[in-house]
């Protein structure tokens, strides 16, 4: 176990509150991202993508989650829409967002990754900035432990797909 996870409430892409509580008693692997991103982020989905393909056996006992980093853009609509480019599993992928409050916290306090500062002027936030995030996948298990991190490519991708069989009893 890498750290114990605090307790967390976003908003889904759905509009709803969305958080440890609904994810008590299921593993989950999560990541970070923003629907604009034109580097990381989408390699992070496609690789997620494979993840919720390859693990479609165990159900509703392994959740992914996609926390955006980007609130003032992405928004619930934007969220499902990048999520529909993914072919996402609403019932088992979840992206969620809110306040950079919040979001900094369980960077820093649960996952121990930082976020880049999130630029600001009046209209909103500053054109063609970039967000810095973690690259990497994590799997955290029913009770909010992170597991594992694993890096977003092919040996990661296995790595993590068979520690969370292991996880969750396959």
């Amino acid at each position: 176990m890498l750290a114990t996870l605090p307790a967390w409430r976003l908003t889904d892409q759905a509009a709803r509150p969305f958080g440890s509580d609904q994810l008590r008693g299921r593993a989950y692997v999560a990541n970070f991202m923003f629907t604009s991103c034109p580097t990381v982020c989408p390699v992070l989905s496609r690789h997620l993508a494979r993840v919720q393909s390859s693990t479609a056996a165990l159900g509703d006992r392994l959740h992914l989650v996609s926390i955006s980093v980007d609130p003032v853009v992405d928004t619930p609509a934007r969220l499902t829409e990048y999520g529909h480019r993914y072919g996402f599993d609403p019932r088992r992928w979840h992206f969620v967002t809110g306040e950079a409050t919040a979001l900094q916290r369980i960077a820093a306090e649960g996952f121990r990754v930082g976020l880049g500062q999130l630029p600001s002027t009046a209209e909103g936030r500053a054109p063609n900035f970039n967000i810095l995030h973690s690259a990497n996948l994590m799997l955290v298990d029913g009770d909010g432990r992170m597991r594992g991190i694993y890096r977003a490519d092919d040996e990661g991708l296995a790595d993590l797909t068979r520690e969370a069989r292991a996880l969750v009893g396959r």
